[in-house]
C-alpha cells in the first residue's frame, strides 16, 4: 500500500461519508471484520441529543451481537406498551386501547427509547476502544471513478478539511454514503416541524425523558398546539429539543452507482415520515447487510457479484416500508381517522411484525434459497425460513453446563454460521454420515482453502464479549444443537469435525428450540445462516452438499495460511482520527 502523505493523498479500502447511525454501523462492523476503513463527518462534534430515538427489536438483536445493547439499555427507556387516545361518546379525551408495543417473538419485546446522541455515543466509544475514531470537520465535496487508470483504488474522493482549509485527496476502493452523502441524491422534500418535549404523563409513557436543551419557544409552540389539539387543551412548559424535520417519503432508484463502487445507506437512499420510528433502524440494517459482503470481496474470499445482492435486498425492504408509511401517515390527514383511534389501532396491529423488523424477509436470490429440503413445521413459533432472521433460543452449553442465549455466542464477526439441529440423532448413522462429510475434502468448512481442506484447527471459545485471534481464518462457524442429555455424551468422543468445535456444542433441553424452529427431533435439519443473521438455506442432515453448492455460487478459493484480518489488526493502532495535515 502506498504511504499516506498528510494533506495530499490518503489510501484506504472503504471510505464512509457521514457519521449518523448508518455510517457508524458501517464503520464499526468493517473494523470488526478487519477492513481498513475511514469515516468522516462535516460536523465538528457528534449529535448530542434529539433526532431519532426508537430502537426496534431486530435492531436491538443486532446491537446485542456487537455488544452495544447493554450500554444503550442502561441509558435508555423501554417502551413496552402503546395507548391510543380519542374522544369518547361524551367528547372527553380518553384512553381507548392499550396493548403491547411488540408482539413478535424476540428477547426484546419493547422499543428501546434512547435519543440519537446516546446511540452515536455508544458507537463512538466502541470505535475508540478499537483505536478508531470519526475524522470530523471533514466534508466530501466531490468524487470520481476511474477503474482503468487505477485498478486498486478506483474511487478518488476530494475532502475539505475545515480545520486546515485544505482539499485533501483520498483514494479508496469503495465508498459508502450515509446521511452526509445526501447532496448527491435528488429527493423531493416537504417540511414539517418536529418537537420533542415533556408532555403530561397521561398522554405519553412516563418513562420517556427527552434530553435537555435551552431552546425556549413557548408562544410559537403553544399556539401550534392549541390549533392541533383543539378542542382539547395541552400546555408545554419546557422545550427540550426542537428541529425542522423534512418529511420525505422517497426512495432512490439505485442504492449503488453504475461503477458498483459507491453505495448508499440510510437516509441517503430512502426516507420516510417519523410516524413509525423506522429511519434509523432501516439505515443501520442497510449497513449491516452491506459490510459483511464488502469484507469478503475485499479479502478475495468472494466474487464481486455478491455485492449485487445489497440493492436487491435492501431496496425491496425499503420500498415495502415506504408503502406502509404512506398509508399510515395518510391517516393523520383524515378527519374521520383522527376522531376514530380504532382505525389507527387496526393498521398498527397489522404492521407489528414489519415495524419490529422481526418479520422482514428477503426475496429468493443468490443468498436466499426459498426451496426447503427438510421437514419444517410451518406452524411453529419461528419456523426456519430462508430470507428471515434466525431467531435466538435458550440452550445449555455442553462443555460447562452453562445456560446461554444463542445471541450471546453469535458475535458479529463476518462469518457464516452452519447450524446442525441433530435432535436425538447423535448416535444414529445419519449423524455419523454427516460428520464424515463435514470432515471430507468436500466439506463446506474447509473447501475454499487453496492448499486443500486440511484438518480444521480447534475452534477457541468466543462470544459477544470476547474473541480469539486463532479463529480469524474461519469463514464458516459450526454450531451443533442436540436434545440428548449432555451429561451422557463425551465431547472428546464426538466424531470430527464436531470434536474440534466443542465450545459450539449445545443441549436443547426438552427440544424446545427445535420445536420453536419447526425442526423434528427425529429428523433434524441443517440451516446456513449468513453473517448478518439471515437464514440463507435450510436442508436435511443428509444434504451437506447443498451447503457447499450454495457457497460455491459466490465464494472463491483462498490460502488457509492467509490471515484475512492480519493487516488491518496490525495497523489498528493508527486512529482514523489521526491528523491529516
Amino acid at each position: 500500500m502506498p504511504p499516506n502523505i498528510p494533506g495530499v493523498n490518503v489510501f484506504m479500502d472503504v471510505l464512509v461519508v457521514g457519521a449518523g447511525p448508518s455510517g457508524y454501523m458501517a464503520a464499526l462492523t468493517l473494523v470488526r471484520y478487519g477492513v481498513d476503513v475511514r469515516i468522516i463527518d462535516k460536523r465538528p462534534v457528534r449529535v448530542q441529543n434529539g433526532y431519532a430515538s426508537g430502537l426496534q427489536p431486530r435492531t436491538q438483536e443486532i446491537l446485542q451481537t456487537l455488544n452495544l445493547l447493554e450500554p444503550l439499555d442502561a441509558k435508555g427507556n423501554r417502551m413496552s406498551e402503546t395507548a391510543f387516545w380519542g374522544p369518547d361518546h361524551n367528547g372527553i379525551l380518553s384512553r381507548c386501547f392499550v396493548g403491547p408495543e411488540v408482539t413478535s417473538t424476540t428477547n426484546f419485546p419493547h422499543v428501546l427509547v434512547a435519543d440519537q446522541g446516546v446511540t452515536e455515543g455508544a458507537f463512538d466509544d466502541e470505535l475508540k476502544s478499537r483505536s478508531h475514531a470519526v475524522s470530523r470537520s471533514m466534508e466530501l465535496v466531490h468524487y470520481t471513478y476511474d477503474g482503468i487508470a487505477d485498478q486498486q483504488w478506483p474511487v478518488t474522493a476530494y475532502v475539505r478539511n475545515y480545520s486546515s482549509g485544505a482539499i485533501e485527496v483520498w483514494h479508496t476502493k469503495y465508498l459508502i454514503g450515509d446521511s452526509g452523502f445526501r447532496a448527491y441524491v435528488q429527493l423531493q422534500q416537504k417540511h414539517l416541524d418536529k418537537l420533542d418535549g415533556n408532555i403530561p404523563a397521561g398522554l405519553v409513557h412516563p418513562s420517556i425523558v427527552l434530553p435537555e436543551n435551552s431552546t425556549l419557544l413557548y408562544e410559537i409552540l403553544q399556539e401550534c398546539l392549541y390549533e392541533i389539539m383543539a378542542p382539547f387543551d395541552i400546555e408545554i412548559t419546557r422545550v427540550s429539543w426542537i428541529s425542522r424535520y423534512r418529511v420525505i417519503q422517497s426512495i432512490a432508484n439505485r442504492f449503488v452507482d453504475l461503477s458498483q463502487r459507491v453505495y448508499l445507506v440510510g437516509d441517503a437512499c430512502h426516507t420516510q415520515s417519523p410516524k413509525a420510528g423506522q429511519s434509523m433502524n432501516l439505515g443501520m440494517l442497510d449497513s449491516y447487510n452491506l459490510t459483511w459482503k464488502l469484507s469478503l470481496v475485499l479479502k478475495g474470499m468472494a466474487s464481486p457479484s455478491l455485492l449485487e445482492t445489497y440493492q436487491m435486498e435492501r431496496r425491496y425492504i425499503a420500498n415495502q416500508f415506504i408503502e406502509f408509511d404512506i398509508k399510515f401517515a395518510h391517516l393523520y390527514l383524515q378527519k374521520e381517522a383522527l376522531s376514530s383511534p380504532e382505525i389507527f389501532c387496526t393498521v398498527w396491529k397489522q404492521s407489528h411484525g414489519f415495524i419490529s423488523g422481526c418479520s422482514h424477509r428477503y426475496l429468493d436470490g443468490l443468498l436466499t434459497r426459498s426451496s426447503i429440503r427438510a421437514r419444517i413445521n410451518q406452524a411453529a413459533k419461528e419456523p426456519l425460513t430462508p430470507g428471515k432472521r434466525m431467531h435466538t433460543m435458550s440452550l445449555t452449553r455442553h462443555m460447562d453446563g452453562t445456560a446461554v442465549d444463542l445471541l450471546e455466542d453469535m458475535p458479529s464477526n463476518g462469518r457464516f454460521h452452519l447450524f446442525v439441529f441433530a435432535g436425538k440423532l447423535m448416535t444414529f448413522a445419519v449423524f455419523k454420515a454427516l460428520a464424515n462429510s463435514l470432515a471430507s475434502t468436500e466439506s463446506p468448512l474447509t473447501y475454499f482453502f487453496k492448499d486443500g481442506p486440511a484438518r480444521p484447527e480447534v475452534f477457541e471459545h468466543e462470544n459477544i464479549r470476547q474473541s480469539d485471534v486463532r479463529n480469524r481464518n474461519h469463514y464458516l462457524d459450526l454450531f451443533l444443537i442436540h436434545s440428548s442429555n449432555h451429561l451422557e455424551i463425551e465431547l472428546s468422543k464426538l466424531p470430527a469435525p464436531f470434536s474440534q468445535w466443542a465450545t459450539r456444542v449445545y443441549e436443547d433441553v426438552d427440544g424446545i428450540g427445535h420445536a420453536s424452529h419447526g425442526v423434528s427431533e427425529r429428523n433434524g435439519a441443517l440451516a446456513l445462516v449468513r453473517p448478518d443473521g439471515i437464514i440463507g438455506l435450510v436442508t436435511s442432515l443428509q444434504n451437506p452438499k447443498g451447503i457447499l453448492d450454495y457457497l460455491k455460487d459466490f465464494m472463491l478459493e483462498f490460502s488457509s495460511g492467509y490471515d484475512p484480518f492480519g493487516a488491518a489488526f496490525r495497523d489498528s493502532s493508527c486512529s482514523l482520527g489521526d491528523s491529516l495535515g
